[in-house]
This record gives C-alpha cells, sequence and structure tokens, in this order.
C-alpha cells in the first residue's frame, strides 16, 4: 500500500550552507516526522503567476496537508501593526500561499495538520487576530509533542468547520 502523500508549503530562507542562492526549504524534522508516521512528505513551492493559487491541482494527488511553522504573517492582514519591531520574515508570497491554501483545504474537507504559524494563518482564515508580539521567548522554540497511544487519540482529533 503506498505511503499518503502530505503536501508542505516550503518556507523561503536568505541562504543555506548547502546552496548558493536563496532557497526554499522545509524542515527536517517534519519531514522526518511525516515520513515515521507513515507518509510521504512533498514540499510545495510557494509561488505567484498563473496556476500559482490552483489549490485543486496543485494537490491532486495529496492525501493531505500540513501547515508548518515559519516567519510572521504581515500584521496588515488581521488588523495589526506591521510596523513593531518585532515582527520578522514578513513575505507577501508565503502568507497568500499558506492563506489560500488554508482557505481551499478547509472548504474541501482535506485532512490538515496546523503547527504554530500553520495555526496562526489559520486563524487569520476563520475570521480571527492576532497578538503582534508575545513577550515571553517564542521564537525559533521547540515544544515537543507525544500521544502515548496515538490509535487511541485520532478519535479526538477533529477538522475546523467554517
Amino acid at each position: 500500500m503506498p505511503r499518503p502523500a502530505i503536501a508542505i508549503p516550503g518556507r523561503f530562507t536568505e541562504s543555506a550552507s548547502a546552496l548558493r542562492y536563496r532557497g526554499v526549504v522545509a524542515a527536517r524534522t517534519l519531514l522526518e516526522a511525516v515520513w515515521a508516521a507513515g507518509g510521504d512528505p512533498h514540499v510545495l513551492l510557494p509561488a505567484q503567476g498563473p496556476g500559482a493559487l490552483d489549490w485543486a491541482e496543485r494537490l491532486r494527488g495529496m492525501d493531505g496537508v500540513l501547515l508548518p511553522g515559519g516567519g510572521d504573517i504581515n500584521p496588515d492582514r488581521y488588523g495589526g501593526d506591521p510596523s513593531h519591531p518585532e515582527v520578522y520574515d514578513v513575505d507577501d508570497v508565503q502568507d497568500e500561499t499558506d492563506i489560500t491554501l488554508a482557505q481551499y483545504v478547509l472548504s474541501e474537507g482535506i485532512p490538515t495538520l496546523a503547527v504554530c504559524r500553520g495555526l496562526h494563518v489559520m486563524n487569520i482564515v476563520l475570521g480571527g487576530t492576532l497578538i503582534v508580539d508575545m513577550p515571553q521567548h517564542h521564537r525559533h522554540h521547540v515544544h515537543r509533542v507525544a500521544l502515548e497511544d496515538p490509535a487511541d487519540h485520532l478519535g479526538e482529533i477533529g477538522r475546523a468547520h467554517v
């Protein structure tokens, strides 16, 4: 039986030691976690232009989506202050990719896991707002999450409904 294909929007980076140019990356830990859970991760290019936001076409053959963490979402998207000094790594192409992808998966009922920035994206798509900067340390912080017996908890994990 083939592994379920899981789409993950890549993240722009200004540098990576193995590249000579700016890049599009996905966190190795996330890719390995999808693989360990039985899935096959597929990194998608955040893009503009014809067909870039045609999610029906771009997700053809995908069984689910993982919306990962990343830089801040442009505060203009949720009524925040874009000039706040702690706002970092804002990229309008990344925002448009993630937000339109989230709108699509919600409208189509596609299984989706959102983490960190991905949760912020879902919150905005569902009409929520964000605090531009949390005073406690959170940037680049990793939280470990483990289910004692994932099979016992799968029924508790639901989808958001608009």
